[in-house]
């Protein structure tokens, strides 16, 4: 898991026991809220605070969070538009 936390793309989520951290450099902020979707909409807050580009291979995820979440898509994303008009029927 260490090598993980060191390797992983960031800003991202941990998952520690039941606490969920932003992790952000060698910085782990503590979440107040379990719920994966709140979790999610964390992370893509911090992404735009910070106005930090989604990581390209996280791309389409990003803009179908940002879809599910009915936020201003920040870029195009067929694919991701494609997924949520399948799931949102």
């Amino acid at each position: 898991m260490a090598e993980a936390q060191r390797t992983m793309i960031q800003p991202g989520i941990l998952k520690i026991g039941e606490q969920y951290f932003l992790k952000v450099e060698k910085f782990g902020i503590p979440l107040p809220d379990s719920s994966l979707v709140h979790v999610i909409g964390y992370l893509i807050a911090i992404y735009y605070v910070l106005d930090l580009k989604y990581p390209k291979s996280l791309h389409n995820s990003f803009i179908f969070f940002e879809l599910m979440f009915d936020v201003e898509v920040s870029r195009q994303s067929n694919a991701a538009k494609q997924l949520y008009g399948i799931v949102s029927n």
